[in-house]
């Protein structure tokens, strides 16, 4: 039997994603799409932070994106083509979860793990990576115009000649083995500076600027 909110200690906002997490295939998102949609009532009749019903909403668009799909236990989330404007993703672990397609211009991943995230032709200018653990993460045809890159643990990405790399700030990022294309280099040694406070790798030298 599912707990309530207050057998859970937790608010409504919080318990939004729980019937997708534990229920797959079409039965479960019918489940979450209600539960998303009563989360953000409730903060609203409720009289509660505007910034809470907010993020119940991004948080559900999230789920309504596209499909869930299921391997080895974890869930992926796909967000094909959403609008996320000035999302606060901050302190989240959204490893493997695909923005692919997605407007998320301005939005916060300060100190989250985007370990294997796709951000695959996605438009992420002026967004704030700030210590963000991006090992792995797919920026294929991406747009990082003004982004900030500081002290990201930004490894083994995967970056191509389409990827708009022009971030306003890289001071303390790690982008060790990741490949960038000569001009994409000549920018980013440019702006590089600082040592990563977590891998303690200069950013000059994770980039092997000359």
């Amino acid at each position: 039997e599912a707990a309530t909110p207050a057998e859970s200690g937790r608010s409504s906002a919080e318990m939004w994603w729980q019937p997708a997490a534990r229920v797959g295939g079409t039965q479960g998102w019918g489940r979450a799409i209600p539960a998303a949609l009563l989360a953000m009532l409730v903060a609203i009749v409720s009289g509660g932070p505007a910034a809470q019903a907010e993020d119940a909403l991004v948080s559900s668009k999230i789920m309504m994106g596209g499909a869930s799909t299921f391997d080895k236990g974890s869930r992926k989330t796909i967000t094909r083509g959403m609008n996320l404007d000035k999302a606060n993703y901050s302190n989240q672990d959204l490893s493997g979860v695909s923005f692919q397609q997605s407007i998320v211009r301005s939005a916060n991943f300060k100190n989250s793990k985007l370990t294997g995230t796709s951000f695959f032709d996605a438009d992420l200018a002026n967004c704030d990576f700030t210590g963000a653990e991006m090992d792995q993460a797919n920026l294929e045809l991406a747009r990082l115009t003004g982004a900030n890159l500081n002290n990201a643990v930004a490894t083994g990405m995967y970056v191509n000649g389409t990827t708009k790399m022009e971030p306003a700030s890289i001071e303390g990022a790690d982008f060790t083995d990741t490949a960038f294309r000569k001009d994409q280099l000549k920018y980013l040694c440019a702006i590089a500076k600082g040592t990563n406070p977590v891998t303690k790798v200069d950013t000059r030298e994770s980039l092997m600027c000359p």
